[in-house]
């Protein structure tokens, strides 16, 4: 606007103030000294009458190019105050606009948005409420009226900045948060602004801590805040979740509709489906009753057979069996306490639920709570309650049954808590043997008898999903597959993923070229999905047109796919874990790529990605290690961002090169990220460099920001915390997943981990420390295994006995540990 109007005033012949005042003015432009170039430039057109003329040329008549992003912001339905002079927003809303220097009708615009826009610092059609220069911020700033009306907007409601930028830094608003500071340290309620990823990390303003003024991050470019703006609405309009119109009364699913969904939950119909598996391929579920006072595991059958439950959660990891279990439950009809037929739903199903909706009997089951957003938890745990002592069974993750949520204290008060526990190696022989016989092919059956000989593949079929994707993958790979044993999860997924790709494309007549539209498309959506999660926005939508097109058969053949209104909404793949799988192949093909340069990862993955990209670079040979290595290396000195760039050093440090490379050693002394450093000395010390690793502690010891950075850290790599690494604070948030994961390592006796024991030990300290918290008799118990390991580094010996006995120490109490 300044440049324009240091332009509009050399045509119309009018000189600034001063000496060569529009040259010196351009010149403060160029400087940057914009408060000085707005107060000449008023000045200068006041002085020759000429203000007037000036605000309607240059606001009446400027185009509306951004109509999807005001029909967004005024979809919001909120009272609205803009810090533009134009009528851009009233011409989408049909509202007036309502300047500063009318104080009664502008405070009732900002509590009632049918009045009027609030026009913070005026409006062309009042060109004396325009505030441009100091001498129109300080006569802002005199107007007590407006003064208490934009503070009482601050502390009535929180407040959502949408464009504002550096505008946050002006004499008024800098005026108003210093106040709000001062008076108050901060402001009773949290606002918020919405920013891209790139600016919340180096934006042109900077807030103190006690502000409660905290980044929402939209997407990588400004072009993604009008679908963030979209999503918004529709969460407010839908209660929160995005719902499929399942609608009005539910009925019991009929045997068959039960027997002929898909394996994989979402999946394309097109697909395999528990009937194929029935009966003869239903394997017993393990399950270890969490609320008995025996901890031994057993069938679900005998455990049914003794015990009639009202209220159960059934609890697993990925794959673990959750939702088959709840399918067999409901044909067989076991779970209920009397003739009537169980009634299945998804959680999704739930969500709006009353009692008066589904049968006055039979058992509710109700499958995967975690998928729900916390408004659609809150609407099931209303419905629950209205079940009253009418029996109901639930699925989740087990750490998702550990958090906080809507849900919590129903789950928390159930009869029993049942943990599926992994399949016995003789069930996966049993079943193994039973499809070669169902099936009825030699080769297939030679295949799987190659990969039942080793132990590795066995250990990683003992999660359900992962035997019935081996079995799958085996009998599409008939020729040539027992030179591709699977002994990963990364290896399993890469064989049945390649499998879908031949059979989709062979199937809907797809090209290469076409192919790779649909791996593309993948890669997209689980981008998508992936990112929105972390930023706690509802997942993507499609065009209903999109189904039409060649590829989409292909496509949404692993989606969870459904319709609302116009649009194709994807929650998520058939399974969590696909998602995560087609992420972590698209970046390890990335490193390994012939192409000298990689683009580096812009999302941060938590350990969900991350445990594929491990698997993946452990069955890497030595010149695909010295490749990858050339590649991120160069990533890393070529990337401005420390979010890039944090990302390429967790990389580099997991490559299991011979020793240290010199960039993580680098990286270490000279990383000006806090957090980039932290994962350089987490890599030094996955490859034993001592010295960085006594350094390294020796800091987070004796610094309480180091340890809070890498707590914080910690909390969103495995999944407590939803948010950016670099900007995310441990306040005592449920650390459930954080917990488990860190136990895991400490139990585990692998290089690897015994590589981090340092660290982890004392992470979990700082955990327990921070929460008043004491560990578990069983985690104890594992902490006094460690003591029997021993490296050649007596210093580190004597700092992680230290650690372990501060540990036992706070154990807490055999009474007060819930089971």
């Amino acid at each position: 606007m300044l440049a324009y109007g240091l332009d509009w005033c050399e045509r119309a012949g009018i000189e600034l103030p001063g000496r060569n005042g529009l040259q010196r003015a351009r010149a403060d432009l160029a400087d940057g000294d914009v408060l000085s170039v707005a107060e000449k430039l008023q000045r200068g057109l006041r002085r020759d009458a000429q203000w007037g003329n000036f605000i309607a040329d240059t606001f009446s008549t400027i185009p509306l190019r951004s109509r999807d992003l005001l029909e967004a912001i005024v979809s919001l339905d909120a009272p609205l105050a803009t810090t533009n002079y134009d009528t851009l927003i009233e011409t989408v809303s049909g509202q007036p606009p309502v300047s500063w220097r009318s104080p009664a009708v502008f405070q009732r615009a900002l509590l009632d948005r049918s009045i009027g826009i609030a026009h913070m610092h005026g409006v062309w059609t009042d060109p004396d409420s325009v505030v441009l220069g100091s001498e129109d911020y300080g006569a802002l700033l005199a107007s007590a009226h407006a003064q208490a009306l934009e503070r009482a907007m601050f502390l009535r409601s929180s407040v959502l900045f949408i464009g504002c930028g550096a505008g946050l830094d002006d004499p008024n608003f800098s005026s108003l948060r210093r106040h709000l500071l001062e008076a108050f340290g901060g402001t009773p309620l949290t606002h918020y602004y919405l920013t891209t990823a790139a600016e919340a990390q180096n934006g042109p303003v900077q807030f103190d801590r006690r502000e409660s003024i905290k980044p929402i991050v939209y997407g990588d470019q400004f072009e993604d805040l009008v679908g963030f703006l979209t999503d918004i609405v529709r969460d407010i309009s839908t209660g929160g979740d995005v719902v499929p119109a399942f609608g009005g009364k539910v009925e019991p699913k009929s045997r068959a509709t039960l027997l002929n969904m898909p394996l994989l939950r979402g999946a394309s119909v097109a697909g395999p489906t528990l009937a194929q598996l029935w009966p003869d391929l239903i394997l017993e579920s393990r399950i270890r009753p969490l609320r008995s006072l025996t901890v031994a595991a057993s069938d679900i059958s005998t455990w049914l057979a003794r015990q009639r439950p009202s209220h159960v959660v059934l609890i697993g990891g990925a794959g673990a069996g959750k939702s088959t279990l709840l399918r067999r439950l409901a044909i067989e009809g076991t779970a209920a306490t009397a003739e009537a037929m169980p009634v299945f739903l998804t959680a999704a199903e739930c969500v709006g639920l009353r009692l008066g909706d589904v049968p006055a009997d039979g058992t509710v089951l109700i499958d995967g709570l975690d998928e729900a957003s916390e408004s659609g938890l809150q609407q099931i745990a209303a419905f629950l309650r209205s079940l009253g002592a009418r029996p109901w069974w639930v699925s989740c993750r087990a750490e998702f049954f550990s958090r906080a949520s809507a849900v919590r204290a129903l789950l928390s008060g159930a009869d029993e808590i049942l943990e599926l526990q992994p399949l016995l190696e003789q069930q996966v022989n049993e079943f193994i043997d039973s499809f070669v016989r169902q099936a009825d092919d030699a080769e297939t059956g030679r295949t799987l008898a190659s990969w039942q000989e080793s132990a590795d593949f066995i250990q990683l079929v003992t999660n359900p999903l992962h035997l019935i994707v081996a079995v799958i993958t085996a009998s599409h790979h008939a020729e040539g597959v027992t030179a591709d044993l699977p002994r990963t999860r990364y290896a399993l997924y890469s064989m049945f993923y390649d499998h879908l790709l031949t059979y989709e494309s062979d199937r809907h007549g797809l090209d290469q070229r076409e192919t790779g539209r649909v791996v593309r498309g993948h890669v997209k959506l689980a981008s998508q999905i992936y990112s929105r999660r972390q930023q706690g926005r509802k997942p993507p939508s499609l065009p209903i047109e999109t189904n039409r097109e060649k590829t989409w058969p292909a496509m949404s053949s692993i989606l969870n796919v459904f319709s609302s209104a116009d649009r194709l909404v994807i929650p998520g793949f058939a399974h969590e874990t696909f998602s995560e799988f087609v992420l972590a192949q698209d970046l390890v093909r990335s490193v390994i790529a012939k192409a000298s340069k990689m683009r580096p990862p812009t999302i941060a993955f938590n350990d969900d990605v991350n445990g594929f990209v491990r698997e993946a670079f452990d069955s890497f040979g030595p010149p695909e290690r010295e490749r990858a290595l050339s590649k991120l290396t160069r990533a890393y000195h070529d990337s401005a961002d420390p979010r890039e760039r944090e990302h390429v050093l967790y990389y580099i440090g997991r490559l299991g090169l011979d020793s240290c490379p010199e960039v993580l050693q680098v990286a270490y002394r000279a990383e000006p990220s806090p957090v980039a450093r932290r994962s350089a000395a987490l890599g030094a010390i996955l490859y034993g460099d001592l010295d960085i690793e006594a350094d390294y502690m020796g800091t987070v010891l004796q610094s309480d920001e180091e340890d809070l950075l890498n707590r914080s850290v910690q909390l969103v790599y495995f999944g407590d915390m939803i948010g950016n690494l670099h900007d995310a604070r441990d306040e005592g948030q449920d650390w459930s997943r954080t917990r488990r994961a860190l136990m895991l390592r400490v139990a585990d006796v692998s290089v690897r981990s015994r590589r981090l024991r340092w660290w982890d030990l004392y992470t979990l300290l700082c955990f327990f420390r921070s929460r008043d918290a004491a560990p578990s008799s069983a985690e104890c118990a594992a902490f006094d295994r460690v003591l029997t390991e021993a490296t050649t580094d007596a210093s580190r010996d004597v700092a992680i006995r230290g650690i372990i006995a501060d540990l036992v120490v706070r154990r807490a109490p055999a009474s007060s540990e819930l089971p």
